[in-house]
């Protein structure tokens, strides 16, 4: 069964429906309507873009994800508007790691065929968490008849401006492009010409919800190494649940030791989530263990505390305290930290996320302590 966030986007807030005005008129020349909505709450009532006369050859671009069931379901944009080069925009929303499928269809033209093709960029990096560059390429898949996915050997990394092969006109075509694992701006443009003419830019917000950054307080330290304080300032985000875990795993280690020096959170996640690459370089440089160990760290539920800096006296009750403040799972790491995560195996995560498993020492399980390996818990 397919991770359920690979099926389904941030719909929540905004869904718009084009029910009513099936084509888009992305050049502008056909306008019957003053205004073009941006769609911020479900309460608003939807207004159509201009239209293209039905006479008119249209080309129709649309964005659609794969259910678990394997079927299309079409995603609507959160946000559509024209800017002043009257080119039509559309917004969406996907996590990292996920396909998009696109599909194509140039309508209303005795014409035979048509041609296309499509230049991108990643923006918004250091919003992201990256003050680093040189993002790895898109990878986009051929274009298709059917809509079924293709195996992953069939996504191939794409320069920046890439051509689609001629297609036949009036039938509807499918391609699929693979988000990249780190999360940023993914802004497209795709430009038709011959039987259907016009340009369609579409961004793409490549991020995990519900991120915030954890405030400071005095019972725990916020700690970076210089190579993070570098190349990733801006590493301890985490769901509202994570943040609250931590202030009480804090807050009890100094109510139980108050001589003692704080806890020293390390890695959360970066502020829109997605892949925090170690050794600055996209993952490309990061050894097995490295990939392995910050998997967890892609999505906000996870977090280090380190324990070079807990004296061995109170490691018992430091585990104690992080078992009991809701966490599923206490690991010990090497380096010597502790990783803790907030949500169980078969959540909405992906099963991929939990391979990392083998290669950390569980502490506790569901509020209970492992015993057997306390021993190698509690020793650097």
């Amino acid at each position: 069964m397919k991770p359920v966030f690979q099926a389904v986007l941030f719909l929540g807030l905004v869904t718009p429906s084009f029910s009513a005005v099936p084509e888009v008129d992305f050049d502008g020349k056909h306008a019957t309507l003053q205004n073009i909505t941006t769609f911020v709450q479900e309460s608003q009532e939807p207004v159509a873009i201009p239209l293209k006369a039905d006479t008119e050859p249209v080309l129709v671009k649309k964005a659609w994800t794969t259910s678990e069931t394997g079927d299309l379901v079409e995603v609507k944009p959160i946000k559509v508007w024209r800017g002043d080069d009257g080119i039509v925009r559309t917004q969406y929303t996907y996590w990292p790691d996920v396909k998009i499928v696109w599909s194509l269809e140039c309508k209303g033209t005795s014409q035979p065929t048509w041609n296309a093709k499509q230049s991108y960029t990643f923006t918004s990096d250091q919003a992201a968490g990256h003050l680093h560059y040189g993002m790895p390429p898109l990878k986009v898949t051929n274009v298709y008849n059917t809509n079924t996915t293709p195996p992953a050997s069939e996504f191939y990394p794409k320069p920046n401006t890439f051509y689609f092969p001629s297609m036949t006109t009036n039938v509807k075509r499918y391609y699929w492009e693979w988000m990249p694992i780190f999360a940023t701006t993914l802004v497209e443009e795709f430009q038709s010409f011959g039987a259907c003419t016009g340009t369609q830019i579409d961004m793409v917000d490549v991020r995990v919800p519900s991120l915030s950054e954890m405030p400071t307080d005095p019972n725990y330290i916020l700690y970076k190494t210089p190579n993070t304080v570098q190349y990733h300032p801006k590493c301890h985000n985490g769901t509202p649940a994570l943040q609250t875990t931590l202030k009480t795993i804090a807050d009890n280690y100094k109510a139980a030791f108050p001589n003692a020096g704080v806890v020293e959170i390390f890695h959360m996640s970066l502020p829109w989530g997605g892949k925090f690459d170690l050794e600055n370089g996209w993952g490309a440089g990061d050894t097995a263990d490295k990939i392995e160990s910050h998997e967890g760290h892609k999505y906000g539920i996870e977090a280090d505390i380190r324990k070079v800096t807990v004296p061995k006296a109170n490691r018992r009750k430091l585990l104690e305290i992080m078992c009991a403040a809701n966490t599923k799972k206490v690991y010990s790491e090497i380096p010597s930290h502790y990783h803790i995560r907030t949500i169980t195996k078969g959540a909405e995560y992906p099963e991929s996320l939990f391979a990392y498993e083998k290669s950390m020492v569980t502490c506790c399980e569901d509020g209970v302590i492992n015993e057997d390996n306390m021993a190698a818990c509690i020793n650097d």
